[in-house]
Formats: C-alpha cells, sequence, structure tokens
C-alpha cells in the first residue's frame, strides 16, 4: 500500500526524569507504511544527536516532518547538535588506549528547603576502559545515581567526572549527547522496544548509520545473542528473556566503549537474567561494562566489583575475570 503523504505524526518522549530509573519512549504513528517508521526514526536520532531511544529533545524542519509535540522548541537541538559536529567532541577521538571512566569527589544532591539529601556523596573512583565491573548496595545506595553521573546522563552537583581524561561536566549538552550516542551503549530494566518495528529493526534504528554494513552488523549480533532466528518477529511475540536480549544487541550496535546496565535483569527470572549478563560479560574485553544490581549472583564472574552504601564507595573488590 503506498501514501501520498504523512497523515498523522505524534511524538511523546519522556527521558531519565529524577523519580525514575530507566527511560520511556512512546511513538505513536498512525497510517504510515513501514519504510517511514525508520525514516523517521533516523530523522529524530540525526537531529538530536543520539538514539531516538535515549534523547531528551525533538527538533523539526520544513522539510514534511511535522507535529512534534508542542512542548519542544523546534530547531533548538538541530542547532546544538550542528555546532556538537563543527567544535567537535570534548573528549578525544576513539582509537586512544586510555579510555578510562573516573571521578574526583563527586556528589549529586537534591534540595528539599532547607534539608539536603545526597544520592552520591564525595565519590572518588575509577573504572579501566576493559573487562566487567559491577556497582553493588541496597536499595537507595546510589547506585543508579553513580551510572548516570558516569555516563553524562546527570551532572554531578560537586565534583568531577572524567571520560578519556576530559572533564564530562564541562562538555556542551550536546557534546555528551554526541558522545552517548557514538561511543556508549545503554541496557535498562526494561526492554522499550518499538512494538511495530520487528527484531532486526529495533536494533537497526539505533545504528549510527542504516546501511548495508549497519544490517550485516545488526544480522551479526543478531547470531551471536542466539536470536537471530527471531529477526523477523515484532515485540509481542518475544518473551522477556527475548526482549532484553535485543536491548543488549541495540546497546552494542555502534560498538561502544563503554555499556552501561541499570538493573538489566530486575523484570527476569534467574535463568533469563543470568543469560542476559553472560551476554554482557562476553563485551569485556572489547570495552568496559558496567552493571548496576542489588543481585550479587547476576556478577559472580564480575573483575571488579564497587561497593555502595548511602552514596558513598565502601571498598573495590578486586576479582579475577572467571569470579573467583
Amino acid at each position: 500500500m503506498s501514501y501520498n503523504r504523512l497523515t498523522c505524526i505524534r511524538t511523546v518522549i519522556l527521558i531519565m526524569t529524577p523519580e525514575s530509573s530507566f527511560c520511556f519512549v512512546t511513538l505513536v504513528t498512525l497510517w504510515l507504511p513501514q519504510s517511514y517508521f525508520l525514516r523517521l526514526h533516523r530523522e529524530i536520532a540525526n537531529r538530536a544527536g543520539t538514539y531516538s531511544l535515549y534523547h531528551r529533545n525533538l527538533s523539526t524542519s520544513n522539510d514534511g516532518w511535522s507535529g512534534v509535540h508542542p512542548s519542544l522548541e523546534p530547531g533548538r537541538v538541530w542547532e546544538r547538535s550542528v555546532s556538537a559536529l563543527h567544535r567537535g567532541l570534548c573528549v578525544p577521538e576513539s582509537g586512544i588506549s586510555d579510555m578510562s571512566l573516573s571521578t574526583s569527589r563527586v556528589s549529586l544532591s537534591y534540595g528539599d528547603g532547607d534539608q539536603t539529601t545526597y544520592a552520591v556523596r564525595d565519590l572518588t573512583t575509577s573504572f579501566p576502559d576493559r573487562g566487567f565491573h559491577g556497582i553493588m548496595g541496597p536499595s537507595g545506595s546510589g547506585k543508579s545515581s553513580l551510572l548516570y553521573l558516569l555516563s553524562g546522563l546527570k551532572l554531578p552537583t560537586e565534583g568531577e567526572v572524567f571520560y578519556a581524561s576530559a572533564t564530562l561536566s564541562r562538555a556542551s549538552e550536546a557534546e555528551r549527547v554526541r558522545l552517548r550516542r557514538e561511543r556508549f551503549g545503554f541496557v535498562f530494566q526494561q526492554p522499550f522496544l518499538l512494538n511495530y518495528l520487528n527484531a532486526r529493526e529495533n536494533v537497526l534504528v539505533a545504528a549510527r548509520k542504516q546501511d548495508r554494513a549497519a544490517e550485516r552488523r545488526v544480522d551479526a549480533l543478531l547470531d551471536e545473542l542466539r536470536i537471530l532466528p527471531l529477526a523477523e518477529r515484532y515485540p509481542a511475540h518475544l518473551s522477556g528473556g527475548e526482549k532484553q536480549r535485543l536491548a543488549v544487541a541495540r546497546a552494542m550496535v555502534n560498538e561502544p566503549e563503554v555499556i552501561f546496565a541499570d538493573e538489566p535483569t530486575a523484570a527476569l527470572d534467574h535463568a533469563n537474567g543470568r543469560a542476559v549478563i553472560e551476554l554482557l560479560a562476553r563485551y569485556r574485553e572489547r570495552g568496559a561494562v558496567i552493571v548496576v544490581t542489588h543481585d550479587p549472583s547476576m556478577i559472580e564472574e564480575a573483575d571488579r566489583i564497587y561497593h555502595l552504601a548511602d552514596g558513598q564507595l565502601e571498598r573495590i573488590e578486586e576479582r579475577s575475570p572467571a569470579g573467583k
């Protein structure tokens, strides 16, 4: 079936609110052929400078893509993205040997009248640029908050976060967005797949370019994660474990230097949770994998475990790759 015009596009995006530990994306499109779905997401990703699943803002131009949520100011994000491309990232280009993450006396606090609550407090540590690293602690210990600081999703109220010897908090928002899109990968507690795209398209939509090379890379990932036979299935016909494997593939599609996983197994049973963790752990030779969890059995094979309590680092447990 062919269509002469786009009849209705509504986009509602909600990302990383302080109250939630995950990102939520709903994209409602009516009466559009499937080819427009990928094109729409490609437009959004290019203009916002990040994955369509993780960006905070959208913009539009006079090229026929209209109907963007009215609370968003047209053109602002696009201008910032172009500016960032002209300036380049504040961090060195990939290929540099030291791509480690570190913090220096970093804090994240929230004010409530005269009272200040610390999610992270005066924390100094570092993460090697390779390996499988766990962040452990009880509920409210600051695990997810530390992950958001390390990835640039949140800015510290005090202290600094460094990546590849550059200060993330001094980079512009557009530069941090580009860093997250091109060099970081994310896995959240829920997979947040787009229900009208099949498994292959849900991974492809996050690729920097949707070309033949990207399609081959996506199929190779699906094969590696043992879900290639499910490539044509839609999310409604996938199990919870299969959906989360797909989320892992989406995080890996751009071959990131760091993968951040925030409670990726919390919504799964133990067997499926272990399968997802094993997939993430395999990436340890290609980059850093940082997993937040409250379940010690999920990070038994971690190279390092960072134990947090009350927003502070209690200790770092050094382990062998075999987890012994």
